[in-house]
This record gives structure tokens, sequence and C-alpha cells, in this order.
């Protein structure tokens, strides 16, 4: 008796990532190969293209398409497909389909010149109409694309704007939209503004919109998007340098959003007279990440602060302005935090801010210099962190002292540790030894910087086993190694690995080649 699809689309919603698997199953039976077609291609535009598949698409034109082809000596297959393979797909990318047809091109296209070293008018008009061919097909066929990736350099692949008011069926189901601009040039810039206007008609479902700009060419159509959603949950700008731009996109916020938003992200921005004090109208946020962002002060915090907010989880990444506004952040929303990723704690009054305001953490990201180590072991040691992930910069330069002070502050609630930055091999012993306190550690997760002598590193690595042995509650163990200066068999080291996996553990171990 087989399984009904319901049960069989459900197992392969599980490995819809292990696309060898997925492939497998196409050869085992009819009902497999039909369940496991829709999962294998509702996202082909996400990875780099092969030929192949720019080949099979081609297979799914209509006639006239194959025959305005046919003019530049491309021959398509008049045999149909067995499946309507388009109309799986969900996932959209323009720079993937961009190389894919310039891939196949050289393969397949007998007008192709090997030799020339630059794109000739009739390579540039074949590529033009192989592309609108395939997206029109794309568009026509998809049931319903989620989410779409666009960059402003390859917009020029799209046929005219206009034509997705002719297919909008394709696009009204849009949730996810990532639009980015690479440089300052002016290249495809009316084509972008029309673009982005016309999709702010189609989609209003969109819950996740992730604007990537270099200038403010496009900042009131990407504003004019976010305008038209009515449940948008994730908001990510990126590269917004002028305070102004950042206005316009915040003040295209209302009161939907205001009670949608859950995650924001605001990543190399320059706050300087941003009103961001709108941010704290978004009652609802739980993530707020602020990533290499530029002049932002107290008074910025201070505008924030005006609407409480219960955010569960912040991340302030390559601070660019001073440890006080980290300080005054973490004061207004330490009390709900569960999740902190920081660069540095390295004042008094950070971690003094830490110990009275983030009593119900319970993950901490955070890059420890040598000097760091009093502040930091200040927060840790009255701490009961379940995740606790610590970048070390400049490992050569800590010495066993050091080392010893990092272990003994370790809170004994940890479920999971992960430290890098290459760590020494001899280091990596010595934090085995001395990290047996932790009795609930589920996940260990390290990166080493892998000896010349390989000889004493599989014999680091047979200490790993002990402490696998001793923390009976380890779960996952894995090893992140850096293998620039040799290559030896790691025979015994797979050894290791075995016996670890026979005490109930996973392990793995990945070494750079």
């Amino acid at each position: 008796m087989s399984l009904p699809n319901e049960c069989i689309l459900e197992i392969f919603s599980k490995i819809k990532d292990d696309k060898n698997s997925l492939f497998s199953c196409l050869l085992v039976n009819r009902q497999w190969c039909r369940n496991a077609v829709p999962i294998l291609w509702s996202d082909p535009l996400c990875f780099p293209i092969r030929p192949s598949l720019i080949e099979t698409y081609l297979s799914t034109l209509n006639t006239e398409e194959k025959k305005k082809l046919a003019t530049y000596k491309i021959d398509i297959s008049d045999v149909a497909p067995l499946f309507n393979y388009g109309s799986y797909i969900m996932f959209f990318e323009t720079t993937h389909l961009r190389s894919g047809i310039n891939s196949w091109l050289r393969l397949h296209w007998m007008g192709y010149d090997k030799k020339l070293t630059f794109i000739t008018a009739n390579e540039e008009n074949i590529k033009e109409d192989i592309t609108n061919a395939l997206i029109k097909m794309l568009l026509q066929s998809s049931n319903g694309f989620k989410k779409l990736i666009l960059n402003r350099r390859d917009l020029n692949l799209i046929p005219h704007p206009t034509i997705l008011l002719d297919y909008s069926q394709g696009l009204s189901q849009l949730t996810s939209l990532e639009y980015s601009e690479d440089n300052v040039n002016n290249e495809n810039f009316e084509l972008a503004v029309e673009l982005l206007n016309i999709l702010s008609t189609i989609c209003t479902a969109i819950q996740q919109i992730n604007f990537s700009l270099c200038d403010n060419k496009t900042t009131i159509a990407c504003a004019n998007i976010i305008r038209s959603q009515g449940n948008l949950k994730c908001l990510s700008f990126t590269g917004i340098r002028n305070d102004v731009e950042i206005n316009v996109m915040l003040l295209a916020l209302d009161q939907s959003h205001f009670l949608s938003l859950r995650y924001i992200t605001l990543n190399r921005c320059n706050f300087l007279a941003a009103n961001i004090g709108l941010i704290s109208y978004c009652k609802n946020l739980i993530k707020l990440k602020i990533d290499s962002c530029k002049r932002m002060t107290l008074d910025h915090c201070t505008s924030l602060s005006k609407r409480p907010l219960r955010l569960k989880d912040l991340r302030l990444f390559n601070f660019r302005f001073h440890s006080d506004v980290a300080s005054s952040l973490i004061t207004m929303w330490g009390s709900t935090l569960k999740t902190l990723h920081i660069d540095r704690i390295d004042t008094q009054e950070l971690s003094n801010t830490l110990v009275n305001y983030c009593s119900n953490l319970d993950e901490l990201f955070v890059k420890l210099f040598r000097r760091d180590i009093y502040y930091i072991s200040l927060f840790l040691r009255q701490s009961s962190l379940k995740h606790l992930r610590i970048y070390i910069i400049n490992w050569p330069d800590m010495n066993l002292m050091f080392l010893n002070k990092l272990c003994q502050i370790l809170p004994a609630s940890l479920t999971y540790l992960e430290l890098f930055n290459n760590i020494p091999a001899k280091n990596f012993t010595f934090l085995l030894k001395n990290c047996f306190h932790l009795v609930n550690l589920e996940n260990f997760i390290i990166h080493i910087r892998s000896p010349i002598e390989f000889e004493n590193f599989k014999e680091h690595f047979k200490y790993l086993k002990m402490f696998v042995e001793f923390h009976k509650m380890l779960k996952n163990v894995v090893i992140n190694a850096d293998q620039w200066y040799y290559s030896y068999d790691l025979h015994t080291i797979d050894e290791v690995v075995e016996d670890i996996k026979i005490l109930g553990v996973k392990c793995k171990y990945y070494f750079k080649k």
C-alpha cells in the first residue's frame, strides 16, 4: 500500500534542502516523482544555474517563441517536457538567470564566437530575446512567486515593466522582496523606478522587504512599496547614507505597519538627523539589528525610549558610535531581551548595564579582546546564559592564564558554546580540560588552527573523546579547522569521530582546503 500524497509531501518538505536525496526520489516511482518535482523546481534560480536548466526551460516555450529564437540559429526541441516546470517556480532571482543564459550560449549557440573577448551586438540581442521569452513564460506559468530578488544592474534583462501588469497573477502572492544596487551610476535608474512603482500596485501581500540602496534615485519608489503593504513583518535597509532618505522610508510606515512589524534591520546607514524614533511606534517589534551604522547619538536613544518596546533580540554590530549609546539601548530593552549580539563589552558602564538590566538573557554573542576579560567576567559570573558565542580576537596573544580565566567564567548553565577564531591546537586541548564544569552542554562548536605537527594535532583530538564521554548531555560536536598548510591522511581523526558517534553524539569536522 502506497502512502497518500499528503504524507509524501510532508516527508519531502523535511528534506527540501537535501537536493541529492530529492533527485533520488525521482527514480523510485511515478508518485514519488510527481511529489519531488515541484519541490526541486521551486527555487532553481536562487543558485548558480547549469546550462541544462536553461535548456529545459527553453523546451517549455510556446511555438511562437521557439520560431523567434530559431532566427538566431537556435534549435529547440519540439518534444514537450514531462512537466510544466515553470509552474512550480516560487523564487525568482535575476543575477543567476543572467549568468545561466551566458553559460548556455557558450555551449549551445552556433553563432557564439569563443575567440572574442567582448559581447557583440548580435549576442546582446539574443540574450535579451531569450531572457524576455523565459521571464514571460515564468510569469505566465507560475502558480505564484513567493520571493523576488532584483539587482538594478540586471533590470535590462526584464521585458518592459508594464508587462508585469499583464501577468500580475504570478506576482500577486509575493511575500518576500529584495532589491539591491551595486553602484551609484545611472544605469537602469528609470527602469528601476518604473518597475518598483508597478510592483507597489500589484504586490500588496509582501511580508519581508530588504532594500540595499546606493543613491537616492529610487528611495521614493521603495517607500511606495512599503506603504502599499498591509501585513509587513520584516523590514531591512542597507547602505542608506543620507538621513533624509531614512526619514522617507520610515515615514512610509503607517498604523498597520506599527502593528505588524516584528523585525527591523539597519545596515550601513548614516543616522545623523534621522528620525529613528519612529521605530518605537512598532509596538510588536521583537528584533532590532543595527550593523555598521554611523552617527548614532544619545539623542537617537532618547527618541527611541519615548514608547516602550518589548524587544527579545538586539544585535549591535561594528559600532561606529560610543559605548554609552549601546548602554542606553540595553538599559531601555534589557529586561525583556533573550538574545544580545554586541561587538565588545569593554567598559565598566557597559558591564554594569548588562548585570543590572539583562537578568533574563539566554543568548550572547560577543567579540573578546584580551583586555576585555575583566569586564565580561562581571556579567558572565552571575548570568544564567544558555547560548554563548565568543569571537576571540588575536588568539596567539592569549596565554594560558587568560584561557584559564575564560574557562572559569563560563556559566555552568550553558547548553550551547561556540568559540572562534582559529584557536591553536594546544589551547584547544587546554580549553577541553578546563570546561568540565559545563555539565548541561548540548552543543559544542569550535574553530581551531591546525598545527603543522599533524601527529600532535591527532593527540589533541583524542581529548575531545574524553570530553564527550564526561558530558552526558552533549548531542552535537562540530569542529572547523584550517588546513591550508598541509594535506595528511585524516584516518585517525575519522576514528575519533566514529568513536564519538558511538556514544550517541553527532560529530562533524570541516577542513578548509
